[in-house]
């Protein structure tokens, strides 16, 4: 049986470390982002927002060159496209 976490697909590293959040510090914007993953982890269709409504060309070009883990078929284990949607935060201008 195959856990429920492979069911949605996942960013990669899950964990990234300190030294490649090169601008790291106290600025940051709330982005809500929803986005397709294909089979491959490739992100496609990325559509992100803030409360303020803007979101710079910067923070949506980080969401599309992030690489994911696909979601996984529960009957055949096969990567398949599939919707990622998350909060995250966005560290600098």
């Amino acid at each position: 049986m195959m856990p429920d976490r492979f069911d949605t697909p996942a960013p990669l590293p899950e964990y990234p470390q300190l030294s490649r959040n090169l601008a790291f510090n106290a600025e940051y914007t709330r982005v809500l982002a929803q986005l397709d993953v294909t089979d491959q982890g490739f992100a496609r269709d990325v559509a992100a927002e803030t409360l303020s409504g803007d979101v710079s060309g910067r923070a949506r070009r980080l969401l599309r060159n992030t690489v994911f883990r696909p979601a996984l078929d529960r009957c055949d284990g096969q990567a398949v496209d599939a919707v990622f949607h998350a909060e995250v935060l966005h560290f600098g201008s």
